[in-house]
């Protein structure tokens, strides 16, 4: 999720500085406030609902040359009442 803020951030910031209009970038800015503030709430929905699941999550990585690679993966997930 903040991957994507941040990201969110630098395309801003890269199209603010080609945009000569002020009312433009004002625009530009209010609309990625707004989408900012609609992230935050989906996350903290989404955060309220996975609270009540319970995960259990195995990984079997393998060592090659100091790289690490994931072999397999599973993940199990459990509504907790």
């Amino acid at each position: 999720m903040k991957i994507l803020i941040l990201l969110s951030l630098l395309i801003t910031l890269v199209t603010a500085l080609r945009i000569n209009s002020k009312q433009a970038l004002a625009q530009l800015i209010t609309s990625q406030i707004r989408t900012r503030i609609q992230s935050g709430l989906v996350f903290k929905i989404s955060a309220s609902i996975t609270q009540t699941m319970k995960t259990h999550v195995s990984v079997q990585l393998e060592t090659t040359q100091g790289i690490a690679q994931i072999q397999q993966r599973h993940i199990e997930t459990a509504a907790v009442t």
